[in-house]
């Protein structure tokens, strides 16, 4: 295949939330109204969506993201998906505020925080109890969201043993006693060969000492077909 047709999986991504918010038709770059929106939804139709088996939750199979744009958002919301990553980056300098459609029906989508390594990024820095805990409460503070489905453990852990450091399962616990989080999960990226992180490991391996754990109920992860 020739470099021109290739397609990165953000871009697909970016490219599925287009499709949806131009509605296979609306020029980019003009503004869209009401109607063009729900024209977009209706040739879109409604996305399926699968069960989560832990908590049972039906999840729209095209995940949304504070980082779309908000006609993307509004044509997602009326497509039916129901599930947004980095729900915290609303209200912040570089996105739109909280679409009003899930604030007045906020039972309805699951909204997920996001929880990076403090001082530091994904590859230097740490897991920090206190940290992680006040984020949250700043982020809830910020968006107006009120509580958080999911609290994500953003790009997860370098390796097994890292495992059993317990400052964000920690948080996670305080923050879940105050009604402000119900569910507990992880992005995992691979770490084999990072020559930035010490004894760092691959995700497969980490995932499988994950569900072993038994702490959290579901995963987000890079995978190829052929990867173990």
């Amino acid at each position: 295949m020739s470099e021109k047709h290739l397609v990165g999986r953000r871009q697909f991504i970016l490219i599925s939330a287009g499709v949806a918010a131009e509605g296979i038709g609306i020029p980019c770059g003009n503004r869209a109204s009401p109607y063009d929106i729900q024209e977009a939804a209706r040739k879109v139709g409604r996305i399926p969506r699968r069960r989560l088996d832990r908590s049972g939750r039906e999840v729209s199979v095209l995940v949304g993201a504070a980082t779309w744009s908000p006609l993307a958002v509004e044509a997602g919301i009326q497509c039916g998906v129901n599930y947004w990553h980095k729900s915290d980056d609303w209200n912040t300098w570089n996105t739109e505020s909280v679409p009003q459609a899930i604030l007045k029906n906020r039972d309805a989508h699951y909204c997920e925080v996001c929880c990076d390594r403090v001082r530091g990024n994904h590859e230097r820095g740490v897991i920090d109890e206190e940290a992680h805990y006040r984020f949250v409460k700043e982020a809830l503070a910020r968006t107006g969201l009120g509580y958080f489905d999911d609290m994500m453990f953003h790009f997860g852990y370098h390796n097994v043993a890292e495992i059993q450091n317990r400052g964000l399962i920690r948080a996670y616990d305080r923050l879940k006693k105050e009604g402000l989080v119900r569910h507990l999960c992880l992005s995992q990226h691979s770490y084999q060969g990072n020559s930035t992180v010490k004894d760092g490991e691959p995700n497969y391996e980490i995932l499988t000492a994950v569900m072993n754990d038994g702490l959290y109920e579901h995963a987000q992860f890079p995978f190829t077909y052929g990867d173990n």
